[in-house]
């Protein structure tokens, strides 16, 4: 199981906390706002697949980066697109590889997540 929890001391500054790192969210430039926190989340667990990728294929890895953008819906209710760039920093592979490494990184839990919705139950407690 994953957690995460927020505790907001009445800015607007939120103290996330989780398994093994604090860090901080916020909407008025304190932080990460909580929209650019999931795409960093996306990023990194995207990042671990290209990572394990290229170890199962042992395969030298130079490094890479992740990049994402979200634009959302004109109500601003949801995102209505997240756009995902890998610059693997001059590695070259060819189109049978690309496929096979976008293949491989669609087991990013978050992307899954994301792609097809997953419900959220909210509760108020005392």
């Amino acid at each position: 199981m994953y957690t995460a929890m927020t505790d907001n001391h009445g800015d607007s500054r939120h103290y996330a906390t989780t398994k093994d790192h604090t860090f901080v969210i916020d909407t008025e430039g304190k932080g990460a706002n909580p929209v650019e926190t999931l795409l960093a989340g996306l990023c990194g667990c995207l990042g671990h697949w290209i990572r394990d990728y290229f170890q199962g294929k042992k395969m030298d890895n130079p490094g890479f980066t992740v990049k994402a953008e979200a634009t959302p819906t004109e109500d601003r209710q949801r995102l209505a697109r997240i756009g995902v760039e890998i610059s693997l920093k001059g590695m070259v592979l060819d189109e049978q590889g690309r496929g096979r490494l976008i293949r491989h990184i669609q087991n990013c839990i978050l992307h899954n997540t994301l792609k097809t919705s997953c419900p959220i139950d909210l509760a108020i407690t005392g």
